[in-house]
């Protein structure tokens, strides 16, 4: 709760100005910062590559090939070039579009696709290194989650996508810093960003949800730009009496933007997804084999019921998902794929095993229970057999959480996956995989975008 005098919450003086400086002041990373930022710009890279080749990312592009600028700017898995603030968009979408990006557990934002995206266009015009892209990926990740931070959880709740309100200003950040804006320039685009960052949950379970993170790259890249070109904004942005904080979550914490800010990295926990649907349904996913592995195969089910978080039903109650976007969000979908197929990967989350006909049945006999005392990243699975007999687990820490998070291999394997599509790999994996790892200069960046873009053998 916070503290009030008078009847008005008490903010902490200057928590705009004090990201811009973090921003503007920050030239090196500790070393766990950055093996975790190259964690996240591997993972995002593959998902930008293999979530272009799906239609709705063909139809995004087509939606803006009227109005196009110089094509000067690469869009991952797609050959030719577009224009900056196009390719932000659309690798942006693409890296959110299958579900399998990563999360900051406390905040439930998926940084990297929005901030990355804002990132790429900057530095494919410049000389920028692998090192400059990997701090400005840092300290753009670092400002949206602890944007996200002080919402609080209010701020989700009250239906707004946090991923794309956050990650427009974590983008606008981390533009600003790949333009070597100063503490004032970084301080307007973060400004005129809080004036651009949208995105509501209504939309999640449609193309539309991913477009909403695809702007907030695009918008935090045009934030950056304008303050480049001089245009300012208000100093309190983001903690003013009107200011993005307490207009959209009016309970709002600002001081929390501030606590160890250069000290205590938040973005370290950020973690690669180790399955493409919504995270509430990982520790979920995790109950189901922990007893598919303890149970016989032929056990004859009765129902399923799964205990969790409210957020956990608020996202995911979807009974009869309609096509592959919902299921990556339905709990009912999920369960049923996990127990019968005894995987949850990309193949099982399409238009066809939706409409599978067991796997529909079985999530027919999938029931949730809301418990207020349990933790988004925890979840209760009990399997009641038709012969009476019932068999539960508690996950209290699911694969790909701060607890358990990926191992580099197993990260390595799940992108390895990602860039191979029926068995033809999209590009050399293992090439990609080494340059984003090991790369340091501008030609192991720009080599990089060149696989990505299948432009290079």
């Amino acid at each position: 709760m916070l503290n009030r005098i008078d009847g008005a919450p008490r903010t902490a003086a200057g928590a705009t100005l004090a990201l811009a400086r973090f921003v503007a002041e920050t030239v090196s990373l500790p070393a766990a910062v950055e093996h975790a930022a190259r964690r996240c710009f591997l993972n995002i890279l593959a998902n930008m590559i293999a979530g272009s080749a799906g239609p709705e990312i063909g139809r995004l592009l087509k939606a803006h090939e009227a109005f196009a600028g110089a094509p000067t700017a690469t869009v991952l898995g797609v050959p030719h070039k577009v224009d900056p603030t196009t390719a932000a968009l659309v690798n942006s979408a693409s890296g959110n579009i299958l579900d399998f990006d990563d999360t900051h557990p406390a905040t439930l934002i998926h940084p990297t696709a929005p901030v990355l995206a804002a990132i790429l266009p900057i530095a494919e015009r410049g000389d920028a290194s692998m090192a400059d892209v990997l701090l400005a990926l840092a300290l753009g990740s670092e400002v949206a989650i602890r944007v996200g931070r002080a919402l609080g959880r209010e701020h989700y709740a009250a239906g707004w996508h946090i991923t794309a309100t956050c990650g427009t200003i974590g983008a606008a950040a981390a533009a600003a810093k790949m333009l070597r804006l100063d503490e004032g320039g970084v301080r307007d685009a973060i400004g005129i960003a809080c004036s651009q960052a949208a995105g509501i949950a209504e939309n999640f379970g449609s193309t539309t949800k991913s477009i909403g993170v695809g702007s907030a790259a695009r918008n935090g890249l045009y934030a950056a730009l304008y303050a480049e070109a001089g245009i300012g904004a208000s100093p309190t942005a983001l903690e003013g009496q009107k200011g993005y904080l307490r207009v959209t979550a009016p309970n709002s914490e600002s001081a929390r933007i501030t606590r160890r800010l250069g000290d205590n990295w938040e973005s370290i926990d950020t973690s690669p997804k180790p399955y493409p649907t919504c995270v509430f349904l990982h520790p979920v996913i995790d109950g189901i084999f922990e007893l598919r592995r303890k149970l016989s195969n032929d056990v004859e089910i009765d129902r399923i019921v799964v205990t969790g978080h409210p957020l956990l039903l608020a996202v995911t109650d979807r009974a009869l998902p309609k096509d592959g976007h919902e299921a990556k969000l339905s709990l009912h979908h999920s369960v049923a794929v996990a127990w019968k197929r005894g995987k949850v990967g990309l193949p099982d989350l399409t238009d066809d095993a939706v409409h599978d006909r067991d796997l529909r049945h079985l999530a027919g006999r999938v029931f949730a229970i809301a418990d207020e005392a349990m933790s988004p990243e925890t979840a209760r699975v009990r399997v009641e057999s038709r012969d009476g007999k019932s068999h539960d687990v508690l996950v209290e820490a699911a694969r790909g959480s701060v607890q358990r998070p990926l191992t580099d291999d197993e990260l390595f394997k799940k992108c390895a996956d990602l860039l191979e599509q029926d068995g033809s790999p999209i590009v050399s994996a293992a090439a990609l995989v080494s340059l984003c790892w090991q790369g340091m200069s501008h030609a192991d960046f720009q080599r990089i975008l060149d696989l990505g873009a299948g432009r290079a053998g």
